[in-house]
């Protein structure tokens, strides 16, 4: 026993010692409890925003490359999709078309394909028209993802060699291509080699037809 004190006064003093540090173990223990679930959640809230700007990135890029500037979809071939702009150079119909198949612009396939493209005519078997050339191309759209355009060369023909008034170029290229939808070939990429024939007249290019090989 404490001398002088009466034993009541000396029970206080002790609860009192007791909660003082008891309540000074747990503001601490609180306080870096909270800041490490804060920390935790500052990291997690910081992947997320990562990923997300990513995806966006990932999202807004074009599916041609954006050429040099590496240049977003709104930014490159958009603008040709939406009948803003036309393409000037077959190297731009090339990638617009890319863009096109990658982003599922079906309508603008159909127009920049010259009128004597053996497509034209849809699947025809036996005489008899299975599908027309947009339903086609809407199954390629859906059924096949085209990535990493990478144009190879681009060929102006000579003058005379083209019929007068119509201009002739050839742009090959490599791409990936990755069916999707096809039973025993889901999730196969292959490279395509393509050498597209491309025709000016009246100052609008359209595309020809093509001499691919698979890889």
């Amino acid at each position: 026993h404490e001398r002088g004190v009466p034993p009541r006064r000396r029970d206080a003093r002790a609860r009192g010692r007791m909660r003082r540090t008891s309540s000074g173990i747990g503001r601490a223990g609180v306080q870096q409890a909270a800041s490490s679930r804060a920390r935790g959640k500052r990291g997690f809230g910081e992947l997320w925003t990562k990923q997300r700007q990513q995806q966006k990135k990932d999202e807004d890029a074009c599916p041609c490359g954006g050429g040099r500037e590496k240049r977003s979809y709104r930014n490159c071939c958009a603008p040709y999709h939406e009948n803003k702009k036309e393409a000037e150079t077959p190297a731009i119909l090339l990638r617009t078309r890319f863009s096109a198949y990658a982003k599922g612009k079906v309508e603008y396939v159909v127009n920049t394909t010259h009128r004597d493209n053996p497509a034209q005519v849809g699947s025809v078997v036996n005489d008899k028209q299975l599908s027309t050339f947009q339903a086609d191309v809407r199954a390629t759209c859906k059924r096949v993802k085209f990535t990493e355009l990478n144009i190879l060369q681009v060929e102006q023909e000579e003058e005379e060699e083209a019929d007068q008034g119509t201009e002739v170029a050839y742009v090959t290229f490599t791409c990936k291509a990755t069916v999707t939808g096809q039973k025993g070939t889901r999730g196969k990429s292959e490279t395509m080699h393509e050498r597209s024939k491309f025709v000016c007249e009246t100052g609008t290019w359209t595309y020809l037809d093509g001499e691919v090989k698979w890889t």
